[in-house]
């Protein structure tokens, strides 16, 4: 249930040509094309700030993608970025 309600949230804060899917168990990645790291800072408080709504945690890691990445790297980026939250106080966002 948390899985899904938190899926129908992060639909309400992304525009048409975003995306939105679940990646592995409790993970899921928002791609915001055209979107700089800022404005998806934004966009993940404000995903965050609705999730302490439902008394669940929100760990998120916001990278923006370079010539250079390939899909592996990005998530890897992302991944790392997230993790750093989870080791904290397991809510928040971290950018690079």
């Amino acid at each position: 249930m948390v899985l899904q309600t938190f899926a129908a949230m992060a639909k309400r804060h992304i525009r048409p040509d975003d995306s939105v899917g679940r990646f592995g168990g409790e993970e899921f990645v928002l791609i915001l094309p055209e979107t700089s790291v800022a404005t998806a800072k934004k966009i993940c408080e404000r995903l965050l700030k609705e999730t302490r709504t439902h008394d669940v945690t929100f760990s998120c890691g916001v990278t923006q993608v370079t010539l250079d990445d390939n899909q592996a790297s990005i998530l890897e980026r992302a991944d790392a970025l997230m993790y750093s939250i989870k080791t904290g106080d397991k809510n928040g966002v971290a950018t690079d």
